[in-house]
């Protein structure tokens, strides 16, 4: 277990204005950010507890140390291409894990956009930023719009004049396309792993995000109509499932693989064992098998290049089809463990 960092009240405001300017834009990718004896100055702090704080936001790649030349903001590199047949514009929160699955997601897009002769730019945008007019004024001349996170947990209505996808958005809002893995499918790999597990009642756990519930509710009908039992349990984020009690010997079914990972952590902490020691668990999109330090678990998800890929694919045809409708396009997964 890691030491935890206790930090000054004046060294977490300096970090949220950080992070806050970041989202906003104040604060560019790829642009360096004021020196250490500034933030000092600006947030009465000392010189080892502001080191501390930044250190914190390069752990969590935020930001990046350049040796000789300062702290700047993390950026991801974009292609531009010249006389590229089109340019996208990609969105994604700041906070997106480096090994994760969406790390994959980049990758297919990148390689998809070099074969189709696309250039492509990113630019960070939290969720709390998030918005159709901030879209708009980010884009700028981009001919279509990727967004790479669940914008639609935080947003009702959504058009903006060009193409656009989202990436495990669950809601087609005014004319955004939406990739994600096929629920349905998912589904029944659930159902098969736990007949196999000879289980009789599996306990559902999701975040109230559109795509997570429509996983549960997916598997509850398939489960249910086999004459099993199932329960679902709803919380609004995955944090508000740190105080739960997960039973010995029950079975468990994670709507996400990142909520399996830290409910796992906190059983950990408690008793002694991974709960897939104790309980029947099973994750849905892989996050804990791409995370070094996550839970030994299977977990159901697809081809996270190949969504990737798909996605690019999508933004494409709707710029050079300007009348196609938006579509929904689910990828089949698979079961996996992760190695020991």
């Amino acid at each position: 277990m890691g030491k935890q960092v206790i930090l000054p009240e004046n060294v977490k405001i300096m970090i949220r204005d950080l992070e806050a300017k970041i989202h906003r834009g104040e604060l560019i990718q790829g642009h360096k950010i004021p020196s250490i004896r500034e933030m000092m100055r600006t947030y009465k702090t000392s010189l080892g507890s502001t080191k501390r704080g930044l250190n914190l936001l390069c752990d969590k790649e935020i930001l990046v140390t350049r040796p000789g030349a300062g702290i700047f903001v993390n950026s991801i590199p974009s292609y531009t291409i010249s006389q590229a047949e089109a340019s996208i514009m990609v969105f994604l929160e700041w906070n997106i894990e480096q090994t994760g699955i969406y790390n994959l997601v980049f990758e297919g897009i990148r390689e998809r956009a070099i074969q189709e002769n696309c250039s492509i730019s990113f630019s960070y945008l939290g969720e709390d930023c998030f918005s159709q007019d901030e879209v708009k004024k980010l884009a700028g001349d981009a001919n279509g719009v990727i967004m790479l996170a669940e914008y639609d947990r935080c947003i009702n209505k959504f058009s903006l004049g060009i193409p656009a996808v989202g990436v495990g958005w669950q809601e087609k809002m005014n004319g955004v396309s939406v990739v994600d893995l096929d629920p349905f499918n998912a589904a029944n790999l659930a159902f098969k792993y736990f007949k196999e597990q000879n289980c009789s009642e599996v306990n559902i756990i999701s975040v109230e995000h559109p795509n997570k519930l429509i996983r549960a509710n997916c598997f509850a009908q398939v489960w249910e109509r086999s004459g099993g039992i199932c329960s679902l349990e709803t919380r609004p984020s995955g944090y508000a499932f740190d105080n739960m009690e997960f039973e010995a010997g029950k079975t468990y079914l994670f709507t996400s693989s990142w909520l399996l990972n830290r409910c796992s952590k906190i059983y950990q902490e408690k008793h002694g064992m991974e709960l897939s020691e104790a309980a029947t668990i099973l994750g849905i999109d892989g996050r804990n098998i791409f995370d070094p330090n996550g839970h030994n678990s299977v977990s159901i998800y697809p081809d996270w290049k190949e969504v990737g890929s798909r996605t690019l694919s999508e933004c494409l045809d709707r710029i050079n089809f300007p009348g196609r409708s938006p579509a929904r396009i689910y990828l089949p997964c698979r079961l996996y463990a992760k190695p020991l």
